[in-house]
């Protein structure tokens, strides 16, 4: 660069800076201020609030003095003073979010799952807060003790689980976990199905695991747990449920499907379909009997089986194509069956139908 061209550079360069003076010396004290937040030289909210509002009184009087100057200089000044203030303003905003949701944390019980539930929220709103390091402090050590209370719940309900208590175990899970999450149990907890409480479990699961995983800070509890092995563990535990329930279904279905062909009910559920309509179309101003009535009786789907927590139930389902041969009239019916049979102890008690809808369709 030839010397004309420097010269003209450097005249420049420090015309800029001289104009820039009076917002870069604001911005530097604020990040000297921003500097003694992080390293928690200052952790009373209206201290800090305080310090950050007597450099936003400076940098409104610098514009002030400068707003309505045409020059340009001044309108680069005033632009810059802008920005600076800008951000003081975000960070009294920040501080003020920030305590009200300190604040929030400690209407709640220190023990209580809403506290951690906060807590976590808090760190994650707040990674560089001013009082997020007393809050992580705490966090760490109340996470602990409740990571350590759920990984022994876990680990009895996983010794004690076998192909025989699949729904109990489950229920006595789900229980624990909605009681230790400070959620209502639900009161048809001990009828519902086992997919249902198998997908309230997993909700639940995702919920605690959000909590205690919390990326800003890293948990080990007294016993050596930590959120990594308390989801293993929570998912080692529904894995091992679903095998070992899947091994009880099968065996169950097994016992239905001989049930079914050896029991009679598929047939018990066709002779109640021809005597429904035999009493419909054979009625006595009718030219339909018994003899001139042909019920062609076809399974309309693969049965289906529901097991319940403390049952199975079997959906039946036929079409029929009803023949009169007097008339050369034919109608059509659908009918639906629901077989129950009691389950207790893996084996099948008496069946019954609960439940039969015939009904003509044209």
């Amino acid at each position: 660069m030839r010397k004309p061209q420097l010269l003209l550079y450097l005249v420049f360069f420090f015309l800029t800076l001289a104009c820039s003076k009076g917002a870069q010396s604001l911005n530097e004290k604020l990040v000297e201020l921003e500097k003694s937040f992080a390293e928690g030289q200052v952790t009373s909210y209206d201290e800090a609030k305080n310090l950050l509002k007597q450099l936003s009184l400076e940098c409104q009087e610098k514009l002030a003095k400068i707003e309505f100057e045409s020059d340009e200089e001044s309108v680069r000044e005033v632009e810059n003073l802008k920005k600076v203030q800008a951000k003081i303003d975000a960070k009294i905003a920040q501080f003020t979010q920030e305590e009200q949701d300190l604040n929030a944390i400690r209407e709640q019980a220190p023990d209580s799952y809403e506290y951690l539930q906060k807590t976590s929220e808090f760190i994650s709103a707040h990674p560089d807060g001013l009082q997020t390091y007393a809050v992580k402090q705490d966090y760490q050590n109340s996470m602990g003790e409740f990571i350590d209370k759920v990984s022994n719940k876990l680990n009895t309900q996983l010794t004690s689980l076998n192909e025989d208590n699949t729904t109990n175990n489950l229920y006595q899970t789900v229980g624990y976990v909605h009681e230790v999450t400070g959620s209502e149990v639900p009161e048809d907890l001990t009828t519902t199905d086992f997919e249902e409480a198998l997908n309230r479990f997993s909700s639940v699961k995702q919920n605690i695991i959000s909590v205690v995983d919390n990326q800003h800070v890293d948990i080990v509890s007294p016993n050596g747990n930590s959120p990594k092995s308390l989801k293993e563990q929570f998912d080692r535990y529904e894995n091992n449920l679903k095998a070992m329930r899947a091994k009880a279904e099968a065996y169950i279905r097994q016992l239905v499907t001989q049930e079914i062909a050896n029991g009679g009910w598929d047939e018990q559920a066709r002779d109640e379909i021809r005597a429904h309509i035999l009493r419909e179309r054979g009625g006595f101003f009718s030219t339909c009997d018994a003899s001139t009535l042909t019920n062609n009786i076809t399974q309309a789907e693969e049965n289906k089986m529901t097991l319940l927590s403390d049952r199975v139930q079997i959906k039946l389902h036929y079409n029929v194509n009803s023949y009169c041969g007097n008339n050369a009239k034919s109608k059509y019916y659908d009918g639906v069956f629901t077989l129950v049979f009691p389950v207790i102890n893996k084996q099948l008690g008496s069946g019954y139908f609960s439940d039969r809808n015939i009904i003509r369709t044209e």
